[in-house]
């Protein structure tokens, strides 16, 4: 009993970790931010992430020419950019009697300070022997990141209406580099138009090149054409308007637009006569419900999902990766 307890404490908390929303900030701190403003030739930068479930605020910090050696760093709040207030947090281990330096470090924020956080009502300053009240600060005006994703599948896009059966997809992000591992992964369901969005992706950097790989339940494995990366905090990628945004053009066209191919439902990266055998076996079986066979997404496993499968397993299509 306590096993079983165990196991879905820890099953719910993966999935709460699935949802966590990635904020990121990459900000410039200076004298003319401090209240009242500061006559200084320094300056930093600060560059981060916040997880709104492990609570986690990672900074990366590089500042340098400031007027006095360094006495702290802080975050501040609740103020707005024309406020003063009190240390939230300190940050520790921070470089102190220099005037140039780096700093990192991850900060577990609680409850109150991250809501001052994300009401924007946070501040960053280093304090100085030259400016004890701080000689040069930021706000800390966080950027929610997110990936637009738009797709569709062979068997379940209709090309009259233009509309596509609601599904869930896979996206895994991959590096640029040989044996391009998978970086980052979540998982998103996709509306009537093929698009979707995803706020998730808690672990793949910004100015980062990244392949995008999708996976469907019987869609063929399709990886972008090209490596893309974070955009001002967004990232945007359409499947849908150009054979070319597949790697290898390793698509269908559907009317105007272009699909992955539907079948291979065993998930191998081909569509041949084993998937074709998983059809034909549901299909006599007179198997319903979300189920992989079911490639035109009727809930129903018959002749035409087999249809399908088979003209794709008569052309040899089989996905094409880096």
């Amino acid at each position: 009993m306590f096993g079983a307890l165990l196991f879905l404490t820890m099953h719910f908390a993966a999935i709460k970790e699935s949802f966590a929303t990635m904020y990121t900030f990459n900000l410039y701190l200076s004298g003319s931010n401090v209240v009242p403003p500061v006559s200084t030739n320094g300056t930093a930068s600060l560059i981060g992430t916040y997880n709104d479930v492990t609570n986690e605020l990672t900074v990366n910090v590089s500042f340098s020419l400031l007027s006095g050696v360094t006495l702290g760093a802080h975050f501040h709040g609740p103020a707005s950019t024309t406020e003063n207030a009190g240390t939230l947090v300190n940050w520790a281990g921070f470089p102190l009697g220099v005037t140039n330096g780096t700093y990192s470090n991850t900060f577990i924020l609680v409850p109150a300070v991250e809501t001052i956080l994300l009401q924007g009502r946070m501040y960053a300053d280093i304090h100085t022997a030259y400016a004890f009240n701080g000689e040069i600060r930021t706000q800390m005006n966080m950027q929610l990141r997110y990936f637009r994703l738009t797709y569709l599948t062979e068997g379940m896009y209709n090309e009259i209406t233009n509309k596509m059966l609601k599904d869930t997809v896979q996206v895994n992000l991959r590096s640029s580099i040989f044996p391009y591992s998978v970086v980052d992964v979540a998982r998103t369901r996709l509306d009537s138009t093929g698009s979707g969005l995803f706020f998730n992706f808690n672990s793949a950097p910004s100015f980062t090149p990244y392949y995008i790989q999708v996976l469907h339940r019987n869609g063929l494995e399709l990886w972008s054409g090209n490596t893309v990366s974070w955009t001002n905090n967004a990232l945007i990628y359409d499947f849908t308007n150009a054979a070319s945004k597949a790697y290898g053009s390793n698509m269908v066209q559907k009317g105007s637009r272009f699909c992955t191919y539907s079948g291979d439902v065993n998930q191998d990266a081909v569509i041949d006569a084993t998937d074709l055998s998983i059809i034909d076996n549901g299909a006599l079986a007179f198997v319903t419900g979300y189920v992989a066979a079911d490639l035109n997404g009727d809930n129903f496993v018959d002749g035409t999902d087999y249809s399908i499968g088979d003209n794709n397993a008569a052309n040899y299509i089989t996905a094409i990766t880096p």
